[in-house]
Formats: C-alpha cells, structure tokens, sequence
C-alpha cells in the first residue's frame, strides 16, 4: 500500500502543473492566444505520469485537498447571487484540488467533507464497488477489506457483481487518451443511467454536443439519485 498526501501538490503545489504552465505561458509572449498552448507539455507530462501510476504493482491511496468555490450569476429576476460552483468533481461548491479528469483515472473516489466527517460522497463509484462504501456511514475498515477482496478477483462479499478484467476494462475510460467530459460520466454511473438522466433533462434535444454547462447539470442529476438512496 502507498499512500501519498497531499497529491494536491502535483497540481497546484510549487512547481505542480499550473506554475508549470505559468512558466510555459510566460516564456511564449504572455498573449491570450498561447494560454491553451502552454498547457501542452505540463498535460503531456501528467498523462505519461498517471499511466506510469497505473502500471504500479501496489495499491495506491491518493488523498487530495478540496476548495470551495462560487460562481457569480444571475437569478431570474436579473439580480447578482453567489451560488456554489457546479464541477463534474465537485459537490455543493467543493471541489477537489487537482488536474480535473484524475479522480476518474482512480478505482474510486470520494470528498469527504466536515459536515459528515468520513462519509463518502462518491465522484467515482461504479456498481461493482457500491456495496462497499455505504453513503449514511463513514468509511471503515470493513471497506478496505473488501475492496481488498475484490481486487484479487473475489466478490468482496457483495455477490452481485464479479470483477472480471473484461468488465472492468469496459466500465474504466481509457487511460491512454483524455477521456471527455461525457465519457466519465458513462463510466462512472453506465451507459443506460446516463441515458436515462440525458432524456429527462433534455427531452427535445435534438442529438447536438453539450455544452460544458449543460455537462454539469447532467452531472449533478446523476449524483443526486446515489445520495437520495443512501438516505432512503
């Protein structure tokens, strides 16, 4: 077992990816017309370190800093409000601080917040796993055990899911590529219950590509659901 904290640091720590793309910035003029440019080589070298991560013949336990964030908009009788930010990673304005597709590169991730000290709130939770981290009760012991159990081709006690590599590597996006923002949510939550959640929200649309707003919107919906059930 590895554990590192704070894998935050990577990211925005001295000399983590944004410095890195601050210096890339810097050095090609400082025009708005580089900023995409300059993430070039800090996101090359994050993917060539994620996929090195995922060749590691050990379990890896990355823990992670979060920040709450705000957006400033308007309501609809015009005036200016300030509402927690939206993020595919994020929950109620926390969002975890890091590069933004890493906590779906993991098996499994979680915030856990100060409301409900060591409660999972899942970013990542695929079915075969939902068994083993209750939503109304913190993380336990009990959960590594299975989880354990799991990773060497058990059931982990849940016998409702068998972890066969074919269903694994169906239900993972591809670590080579940068997966999109839709591609992770069909990952994390499946195909059919992204579906599902797509034509309740956005039943006349027409097939057009969604916005990355609207990407949000799907996301949250999608959450909400695993919350409400662990309440029930």
């Amino acid at each position: 077992m590895i554990l590192i904290d704070s894998f935050s640091h990577e990211h925005a720590g001295e000399g983590g990816l944004l410095d890195w793309h601050e210096e890339e910035f810097q050095r090609m003029g400082g025009r708005d017309a580089v900023k995409m440019t300059a993430w070039i080589k800090p996101k090359m070298s994050h993917k060539a370190m994620v996929n090195r991560l995922l060749q590691v013949n050990a379990h890896l336990l990355l823990c992670f800093r979060a920040e709450e964030k705000v957006d400033i908009v308007k309501n609809a009788q015009g005036k200016t409000e300030i509402v927690p930010k939206k993020t595919l990673t994020g929950l109620n304005g926390w969002v975890p601080i890091s590069e933004k597709t890493l906590p779906y590169e993991l098996t499994a991730s979680f915030l856990l917040t100060a409301d409900a000290p060591g409660v999972p709130k899942p970013i990542k939770l695929q079915s075969q796993h939902r068994p083993f981290f209750p939503l109304d009760k913190p993380i336990s012991e009990d959960a590594g055990r299975r989880l354990a159990e799991w990773a060497q081709g058990g059931l982990g006690e849940s016998g409702a899911h068998e972890a066969s590599p074919s269903a694994a590597a169906e239900a993972s996006p591809p670590s080579s590529d940068s997966p999109s923002p839709l591609d992770l949510l069909i990952a994390t939550y499946g195909r059919d219950e992204v579906v599902g959640a797509y034509k309740e929200l956005f039943p006349n649309r027409d097939g057009s590509p969604l916005a990355e707003e609207e990407i949000e919107v799907l996301a949250d919906r999608l959450r909400t659901p695993t919350l409400e059930g662990a309440q029930a």
